[in-house]
């Protein structure tokens, strides 16, 4: 992946931070972030599903644990608290998150697909790398070779606005890899992530209430959810 390649796709620049605390810690993030924000009158409550691509080799992990400069990571996305449409489709969007050094960029595509397989088929069918081909072809995206999907995760986030900054914050509780492709390991799946995440977004000011947040247990991290799973599931380092 070349920095003229990930100009080519015009992606938006997302600005985020994440504090994470342990499990046992989430009544306690959550008190403090309800005393500090009003929920998202939009979108308070959601339930998230994501598909990660990488090859076979965990090329997307490596990128992240070396510390390389350019960084790249494809999902497909979707909300489960949406209902499918009529004739049982479901809205998913193809999403790429770039990293150019501390700059991350997010580019996002929309489609449509039939809910029943996206939700339940094994990520060994083919037709996944084939959707992403077609989806991410249409958009000028390209793949590594062999890319294939890898991992199928969930979880539950409640969406807030904070009071003082404006800035949006999303909690993650609930983290579940509920699929692996049987080509890379014989672990078995459900597995659950004993993390919550707290992200911020929309803006550089320093969080005005970041302290009660560190006695509630939560501290920075770099944190990536695939890269938490694939850990417990024993294909981290």
């Amino acid at each position: 992946m070349t920095t003229a390649q990930i100009s080519a796709f015009s992606p938006t620049l997302s600005v985020e931070r994440k504090l994470v605390a342990p499990a046992w810690a989430a009544a306690r993030l959550h008190a403090v972030v309800e005393m500090n924000c009003f929920p998202d009158p939009h979108h308070g409550l959601g339930f998230i599903r994501s598909i990660y691509f990488d090859t076979f080799r965990l090329g997307s992990l490596s990128e992240k644990l070396d510390g390389d400069v350019l960084k790249r990571k494809a999902r497909f996305r979707w909300y489960g608290e949406d209902a499918p449409t009529i004739g049982g489709m479901r809205r998913v969007y193809l999403e790429f998150k770039d990293r150019i050094c501390a700059a991350r960029y997010k580019t996002r595509t929309p489609f449509e697909i039939e809910a029943d397989w996206i939700e339940t088929a094994p990520l060994h069918d083919r037709r996944f790398v084939e959707v992403l081909l077609e989806q991410g072809g249409g958009a000028g995206m390209i793949f590594p070779p062999g890319v294939m999907a890898v991992l199928g995760l969930r979880y539950t986030r409640r969406r807030f606005i904070c009071c003082r900054t404006g800035m949006s914050v999303a909690v993650d509780t609930e983290i579940v890899a509920d699929r692996l492709n049987p080509h890379l390991c014989g672990a078995s799946c459900p597995v659950r992530i004993g993390t919550v995440v707290c992200e911020f977004k929309g803006g550089r000011e320093e969080i005005p209430w970041l302290k009660d947040l560190r006695l509630a247990g939560a501290f920075y991290a770099s944190f990536s959810k695939y890269e938490a799973c694939l850990n417990v599931l024993g294909l981290g380092r």
